[in-house]
């Protein structure tokens, strides 16, 4: 039996969904993913950490909006 794990999204050539620059953090929903560059992501980010099921932001982006 060989080991499953779970890959951590790649962020290499993903786009914001609001302006279409590099995205650096994603919010996953019950509907599906949602990507955003650093400076949408902290201007959302009180909406984001309340609604989203989970939160990718490897460069901790979002630590900086709190």
């Amino acid at each position: 039996m060989s080991d499953v794990g779970v890959c951590a999204p790649t962020l290499v050539n993903a786009r914001c969904d609001r302006c279409n620059a590099q995205a650096f953090v994603i919010g996953a929903f019950v509907n599906g993913d949602l990507y955003f560059c650093a400076h949408h992501a902290k201007e959302i980010a009180p909406q984001l950490v309340r609604q989203a099921l989970t939160i990718y932001d490897p460069e901790a982006v979002l630590i900086s909006s709190f």
